[in-house]
Parts: structure tokens; C-alpha cells; sequence
């Protein structure tokens, strides 16, 4: 369990962080994020909690967020509303966003219907989005230091910088479907 209150974007972004982390009590994982509750009301943003459920122990953790974003899922047309904002994240660094895009592209090859197939590919574009967000104006190939915060993707761009460079990250989105 979390007790710091970390800020998301929206509930999608916090239930993604939270599959993201190892579990509290056996240090294994993954965790699986449950439904946001309903919260309360934070100074100027509702705090949610996330339940993450660990598929090795079985332990159920709470993670409490406050949501940022004043845009509502409901006032988009995307389906799955990751972070509307310009904004990068503050909870997924870079390395996160590729892993996940990696591994939900491998999954999409597994999806049998093409509605499935493509609302899996546009996940992965939003993965991406969100990886591209820390990136400089066309300044750097590689994100900025502040933009890699988690140990193993501070490991992982010593050893592969290539895997984070922003002409591959934009040539990997344009293959993949936009919007709704």
C-alpha cells in the first residue's frame, strides 16, 4: 500500500501506475488495478483510491490518487482517456510508456476481432503519445533526464538509448491508428 497521495491525469492513468507497481507485501506481481472508488474531494482535485489485487500473494493494496485533469472521460471521444492534458505524466516515465506500448502491441497480435485488434493498437498509440510528451521540441533525440525517473528505465536508456529515440518513437506511432 501507498500511503503518499500521487497525482494522476484521470482514473485511467492512477489504475495503470497501480499495474505497474510490485506487490507491497510480497514484493512479486503483477497487480491487477480494480475499479477507482468514488473518492472525496482534495483542495482542488477528488482523491481516488485504487485497490491493486497481486495475482502472486493475492494481497489486495490501496493506492490513493488526486486526479488533475478537469476533463471527464465522457467529454472525449476517445474510448480510454490515458492523460488529455499536454502535460506529461508525473507517475509513468518514458520506459514505462514504451514497456507498456511493447507489450500491449504483442497482445493486439493476439485479438482475434478487428474492432479488438485496433482498440489494442490505439492503446499503444496513446502509449506512445504519452512517451512523447516528455520529449524537447524537435531538440533532442533522447528524453530529458526528468523524463526518466524509474530505476529500471534510468538501466534501460544507459544500455539501449536506441530503444528511446524520439525519431523511432515517432516513426513507430505513425504505423498505428489515431482517434476514434
Amino acid at each position: 500500500m501507498s500511503d503518499a497521495i500521487h497525482a494522476a491525469a484521470t482514473a485511467v492513468e492512477a489504475g495503470i501506475y497501480v499495474s505497474l507497481q510490485s506487490c507491497p507485501h510480497c514484493g512479486r506481481g503483477p497487480l491487477v488495478a480494480a475499479e477507482p472508488d468514488k473518492g472525496s474531494s482534495g483542495a482542488d482535485a477528488p482523491i481516488i483510491q485504487i485497490a491493486g489485487a497481486c495475482l502472486h500473494c493475492r494481497d489486495l493494496s490501496l493506492w490513493p490518487f488526486q486526479i488533475i485533469s478537469k476533463i471527464k472521460p465522457e467529454d472525449t471521444a476517445e474510448p480510454l482517456v490515458i492523460n488529455p492534458t499536454p502535460f506529461p505524466s508525473r507517475i509513468i516515465d518514458v520506459g514505462q510508456w514504451l514497456t507498456l506500448a511493447r507489450m500491449w502491441e504483442e497482445s493486439a497480435n493476439g485479438v482475434d476481432s478487428p474492432r479488438g485488434k485496433r482498440n489494442q493498437l490505439l492503446r499503444v498509440g496513446q502509449c506512445l503519445d504519452e512517451a512523447l510528451k516528455f520529449y524537447d521540441e524537435e531538440e533532442n533525440d533522447l528524453p530529458p533526464t526528468t523524463g526518466v525517473f524509474h530505476s529500471t528505465s534510468i538501466q534501460r536508456l544507459r544500455d539501449h538509448p536506441e530503444q528511446f529515440s524520439r525519431r523511432r518513437l515517432v516513426n513507430w506511432r505513425r504505423r498505428l491508428p489515431h482517434g476514434s
